[in-house]
């Protein structure tokens, strides 16, 4: 009987033990999340403004997005019209120069044509002179040759008939040298015959003409 008295008390002392373990610890659990509220709503605060100040930050950072976006714009159309304008300029200077190119390269043709002109009359001059005074030069050189050729003939034709002449002098001379020596050899022949030769060998008598007798065939001169 006591020692069930004695546990009943220590169960009660045990559970009013457990009871204000319970009441501390929930005292303690409302504390702690009355401060987690506390630091909650601080949060909760600190967000908001940061959300705000986000917010702010993000208004601003889209206007200067606009902003920037405008200036490019206007940065664009202002470097699109300076190109424009520049592209405008190179091209009236480069019709300018194809322009002055082409009017300089036709008056140098022009010049060049009237220059080939003039040297091309000139040169057909020169060329005419020259063939003129090359068929003057050939003519007079064949007449020349002509006149040199008759003249050769000439003399040819004189020297022919000056050596004909001569050659039949020379002949005549001859003929009358042979006839002169054959009137002499038969004058002499003929003294020759009337002469009388006495072979002193055979005594037989021989004429003038023979140097061997006749008879004995001695020399008798």
């Amino acid at each position: 009987m006591n020692d069930s008295k004695e546990d009943k008390e220590v169960i009660k002392e045990s559970k009013k033990s457990i009871e204000d373990k319970d009441t501390s610890q929930k005292s303690t659990m409302k504390e702690k999340l009355g401060s987690g509220k506390e630091k909650l709503g601080k949060f909760a605060s600190r967000i908001k403004e940061k959300v705000g100040e986000s917010k702010e930050i993000a208004k601003f950072k889209l206007e200067e997005r606009k902003e920037k976006k405008k200036f490019e714009r206007i940065e664009k159309e202002k470097a699109d019209k300076e190109t424009i304008e520049r592209e405008r300029i190179e091209r009236v200077e480069k019709e300018k120069e194809e322009k002055e190119a082409r009017e300089k390269a036709e008056k140098e043709a022009k010049e060049r044509m009237e220059r080939e002109k003039i040297e091309g009359a000139a040169r057909e001059k020169a060329e005419k002179e020259a063939r003129e005074k090359a068929e003057k030069a050939e003519k007079e050189r064949m007449e020349k040759e002509r006149i040199e050729r008759k003249q050769k003939q000439k003399e040819a034709q004189e020297r022919t008939e000056r050596e004909k002449i001569e050659r039949e002098k020379a002949l005549k001379e001859a003929d009358k040298k042979i006839s002169k020596y054959l009137a002499e050899k038969k004058a002499e022949t003929n003294v020759k015959k009337t002469k009388r030769i006495i072979c002193p060998i055979c005594g037989s008598l021989n004429d003038g003409t023979h140097i061997i007798c006749s008879n004995c065939h001695s020399r008798i001169m």
